[in-house]
C-alpha cells in the first residue's frame, strides 16, 4: 500500500512539456497495428483460412549499422473483439531521430519491409510517417498507426 500510495505521488507530481509551454499528461504509442486479408478479405493470420501465416514462420529483423539483427519480442500476435486476428509490431526505438527499417519474415517467401520515422524527444520517443514495402500507410499525426495489408 505504500508502495502504491508512493507512486500515485510520483506520478501525480509529474510535469510534461511538451513544447508551446502546453503542459499535458502524454500516452505515447509506438506500436503497429496490422491487419492481412487474402484478396477475398479473408484474415491470413486465422489458421483457418488457406494459406494463412503461421506465427512459428514468423521473424522480425531491426536494420542496424547496415545489419539485419533478429529480435525475439519485436512482435504479438493477437485478436480484436470479433476474433479477427491482428499483428502489432513494434519498431526499433534504438536509432536516435531517424528513419528505421524492420524486416518482417511472415513466411519462407514472403519477407516485407516496415520503415518508421522515430524521433526521440525530450523524455518520449514518437513514430511519424510509417511506410510499408515503400508503400506510406501511416501519416505522421495520426493518432492510430492501425492498417490493412492485402497479400
Amino acid at each position: 500500500m505504500i508502495i502504491l500510495f508512493a507512486l500515485l505521488c510520483i506520478t501525480s507530481s509529474c510535469d510534461f512539456n511538451l513544447g508551446g509551454g502546453n503542459k499535458k499528461s502524454a500516452y505515447v504509442s509506438l506500436d503497429m497495428t496490422i491487419y492481412y486479408e487474402n484478396s477475398a478479405g479473408e484474415n491470413l493470420l486465422d489458421t483457418n483460412t488457406d494459406g494463412h501465416y503461421s506465427q512459428e514462420d514468423m521473424e522480425i529483423y531491426y536494420e542496424q549499422n547496415g545489419e539485419a539483427i533478429r529480435v525475439d519480442d519485436g512482435y504479438l500476435l493477437t485478436g480484436d473483439s470479433n476474433g479477427k486476428q491482428y499483428l502489432v509490431l513494434w519498431p526499433d526505438t534504438t536509432q536516435v531521430s531517424e528513419i528505421t527499417t524492420t524486416y518482417l519474415k511472415l513466411s519462407e517467401v514472403d519477407i516485407d519491409t516496415i520503415q518508421a520515422d522515430v524521433e526521440v524527444k525530450v523524455g518520449f520517443t514518437v513514430v511519424g510517417n510509417v511506410w510499408y514495402n515503400g508503400e506510406l500507410v501511416v501519416e505522421e499525426g495520426e493518432e492510430f498507426r492501425i492498417f490493412t495489408i492485402v497479400k
